[in-house]
């Protein structure tokens, strides 16, 4: 079985200490935000640098590095009564993925890798009131869809998308929209 951390590890240095392989080749570093509608019915919202590389003239890698929250109910039974808490959870995000980029859309699909950093009770006082709270696994993997496109305004890419992630372990889905703001170089 593959370690995913050293998965993780591997994507990041070889993303973003290549430089001297594809000096040549387009790079960009942007910001994103964007909100994500969660298939239990809940939203989450998620933040962090963007990097693309082209490769090709049509053909790069996208990645990047991102912090996303999810809201959970957690459900507790004591005889005769049922409590609702809400907790939420706070993950970091390395996407890696394919990048076909056209003058009419761009498309990236590949992998995610999600681990689980911290969580805080949304309530602060709850008559249930949660002690310890724990995901196992702690790091996930997903499928990851994006579709885009690219408008430029003088020296900037805004590059609003629409996302689709697919998590097998947990049989969960999220699809959403974000935007993307580079600086063009």
């Amino acid at each position: 079985m593959i370690n995913k951390n050293k998965v993780i590890i591997f994507s990041l240095v070889f993303l973003f200490c290549n430089s001297s392989v594809f000096s040549q080749k387009l790079k960009n570093i942007g910001f994103s935000i964007g909100h994500q509608y969660f298939s239990l019915g809940q939203y989450n919202t998620y933040y962090g640098l963007t990097y693309t590389q082209n490769l090709y003239k049509n053909h790069g890698i996208k990645s990047g590095i991102f912090f996303r929250n999810l809201d959970k109910e957690i459900f507790t039974y004591v005889p005769d009564q049922l409590y609702q808490t809400n907790v939420v959870e706070y993950y970091l995000a390395v996407p890696l993925q394919y990048a076909f980029n056209s003058k009419i859309l761009n498309v990236a699909a590949g992998a995610q890798f999600d681990y689980f950093t911290a969580w805080r009770q949304r309530e602060k006082n709850s008559i249930n009131e949660v002690t310890n709270y724990k995901i196992k696994p702690m790091l996930s993997s997903s499928i990851l869809f994006c579709v885009s496109k690219d408008f430029a305004i003088k020296k900037f890419i805004i590059e609003p998308e629409i996302n689709y992630m697919f998590t097998p372990m947990f049989k969960q889905f999220y699809i959403g929209t974000g935007f993307i703001l580079r600086y063009d170089k």
